[in-house]
């Protein structure tokens, strides 16, 4: 079987050996910035917003092909952006992994505008009600899923902000969720 498939393994080898250094070097980033409160800047280098979103994608951990399946994206409008890659790959896993627990279609495009450059993260779940809206960037702030934190939005905000940019986020209930990720233009 290995002989036969040898070019597949050697992929899947290297997915793995990818995911695992991708994985070790969140853990750090999240421990340090947990550690000091600060984001360090100094690391920053420019980097292609499809490129970036395309690794994310293809190293997520789906639970299974159909989890797989539910993500779809329009990345045409590739922009570059200044940041650090593992945490945009993290704000891109959050938000993926928030909207899989729903087992939500999930639409990711990137648009260019006169203000900025912009990531979406849109999903056909269940919708956030208006009150929690407003604070689900406060860190420990979690409903509607067992086993969450409060911490993956509010780092994705402080991530952001380092970035020089924002994110909001917009719902309707019973229909959507959006998450609108603005990259300065400067």
């Amino acid at each position: 079987l290995m002989k036969n498939n040898l070019s597949q393994l050697i992929e899947y080898i290297k997915v793995i050996y990818d995911s695992s250094n991708q994985g070790l070097a969140m853990i750090d980033m999240i421990l340090n910035n947990i550690r000091d409160g600060n984001i360090d800047k100094s690391n920053f280098v420019e980097l292609s917003i499809s490129d970036t979103v395309k690794k994310a994608i293809k190293q997520y951990a789906y639970k299974n092909k159909d989890e797989n399946g539910l993500v779809s994206f329009d990345l045409d409008d590739d922009f570059i952006f200044k940041g650090d890659e593992n945490m945009m790959i993290f704000i891109i896993f959050n938000l993926l992994k928030n909207a899989l627990y729903y087992k939500s279609k999930i639409e990711i495009r990137t648009e260019t505008k006169s203000d900025g450059n912009y990531l979406y993260f849109k999903d056909c779940g269940p919708g956030i009600e208006k009150d929690k809206l407003e604070i689900i960037f406060e860190s420990f702030f979690t409903s509607g899923k067992k086993d969450g934190t409060g911490l993956g939005l509010p780092f994705c905000k402080r991530i952001m902000t380092a970035f020089d940019g924002d994110i909001i986020c917009r719902s309707q209930i019973g229909e959507w969720t959006e998450f609108e990720i603005k990259f300065s233009n400067k």
